[in-house]
């Protein structure tokens, strides 16, 4: 319910915006924009809820070999509760989102969700010039999304698995991290076919 309410704010923003900005103007030009304005939206929706599913069937699937490989006792429903949590990254992540825009006093469209969605990417606090194309390229999947989701899954696995929290890290980096590794190799080949 949450995710819907922070989507729901991005697009009340986006749309309240350009209602703003385009009140002088004639209602053909308004519509038109705010038309188009929504497509995107609606494919920005569509872009984030895929990304969303596939990457918690992953993170259940990654979760379930893992307590299988290190003879973890947890019930699916356990296992399921994780991955809901995890979920708490990305609404914390979109608002961060919506802050990044306010605050940069950024015009508040889909455009400037992107960029700000760009502007969390570790590769952006890295320095490029001293690293392989591989690694540039699978840093630039990775965002402080991901790191949220590291972070609150330790946790979440300390508390319902009931493990220390060094054994909870050590295993979201090896279940979660085997997860993003085979995302990157996945992005790598999309990124080499499609170029």
């Amino acid at each position: 319910m949450a995710i819907i309410i922070v989507f729901g704010l991005q697009y009340y923003l986006t749309t309240s915006y350009i209602y703003e900005v385009f009140q002088n103007t004639s209602v053909g030009v308004r519509n038109d924009t705010i038309y188009n304005e929504l497509k995107s939206f609606k494919m920005y929706l569509v872009e984030n809820f895929i990304f969303l599913f596939l990457q918690s069937f992953g993170m259940l699937l990654c979760l379930n070999i893992g307590f299988l490989f290190f003879k973890l006792k947890v019930s699916l429903k356990n296992t399921i509760n994780l991955v809901v949590l995890s979920l708490l990254a990305t609404i914390i992540y979109q608002l961060l989102i919506i802050f990044y825009v306010k605050f940069n006093n950024w015009i508040f469209t889909i455009s400037s969700l992107y960029a700000a969605s760009e502007k969390l990417n570790i590769v952006n606090y890295i320095n490029i010039e001293e690293t392989a194309p591989w690694v540039e390229l699978s840093l630039s999947s990775i965002n402080l999304e991901q790191l949220l989701i590291i972070i609150i899954l330790g946790i979440s696995i300390h508390k319902i698995v009931k493990i220390n929290y060094i054994s909870a890290f050590s295993f979201t980096i090896r279940t979660y991290g085997l997860g993003l590794l085979l995302w990157f190799v996945f992005a790598m080949v999309m990124e080499m076919n499609f170029s």
